[in-house]
Formats: structure tokens, C-alpha cells, sequence
């Protein structure tokens, strides 16, 4: 089995994801419209370097099965969970407004040994 598989096995939480973090006309944030996704999320503290070489404390680890963003946003749940939760459609929503949609401080997509298709994906939150 090949650790794309693996991964995909292990996946089975249900995640939110806002891709595509760009500045809006007002200077705030905006994001393409949230898509469902599914992870393996990790509750653990970790120290991570940004992209920018600042030490930042990550509260989660992420394995994913897709490519993420940077300054995109990860929020535990499904898109009909989140709709219940905050009494209005995702797609109506900034995640930079719901507490529990974190930011995505840095992305690690590692090769494995011999191979240029196969990967292992992270988001740290």
C-alpha cells in the first residue's frame, strides 16, 4: 500500500477549508468559497518557523490529501456543522471571523524516498 493510500485511510475527520487567502478592496483577507475536506487532525503543540523565519507555536498537526495555502483557514467539522453552528451558509461566511477556523501557519509537502508523485501533507495551525 502506498503511503498516499495510507494516508487517505487514516483521513477521516471531516475539515473546512478557505483556500486561496488574498487582500480584499478593504485590506481584509478574503478566501475562495469554503470546500469540505477531510484530515487527520492532531491536537499537539509544536514550535514551527514560517515562511518568513519566525518561530510561531502551532496547536495542531494536519495531515491532509490535498495541496493547502498558507494564510488559509482549517476548521474541524463539516461545511453542515459549521452552517448549524454559526445560522448561516459557509459561503456567506469570513473565517477570519469564526474562532475555531485556523489560521494555516505553515504547509509541508514531503516526497517519499524514491518517488516524485507520492507525498505526505501538513498543515500546522
Amino acid at each position: 500500500m502506498s503511503i498516499e493510500k495510507f494516508i487517505e485511510k487514516v483521513c477521516v475527520q471531516p475539515a473546512v477549508y478557505w483556500g486561496n487567502p488574498r487582500m480584499g478592496p478593504h485590506g481584509q483577507l478574503v478566501f475562495d468559497p469554503p470546500v469540505q475536506i477531510k484530515v487527520r487532525w492532531e491536537e499537539k503543540l509544536n514550535i514551527v518557523t514560517d515562511s518568513e523565519g519566525r518561530e510561531k507555536v502551532s496547536k495542531a498537526k494536519v495531515l491532509v490529501t490535498q495541496d493547502l495555502e498558507v494564510e488559509g483557514r482549517l476548521y474541524l467539522g463539516s461545511l453542515k456543522e459549521l452552517e448549524v453552528r454559526e445560522e448561516k451558509s459557509p459561503v456567506n461566511l469570513n473565517p477570519c471571523d469564526i474562532p475555531a477556523a485556523h489560521e494555516i501557519l505553515r504547509f509541508d509537502k514531503l516526497p517519499m524516498i524514491r518517488s516524485k508523485k507520492e507525498f505526505v501533507r501538513s498543515a500546522y495551525l
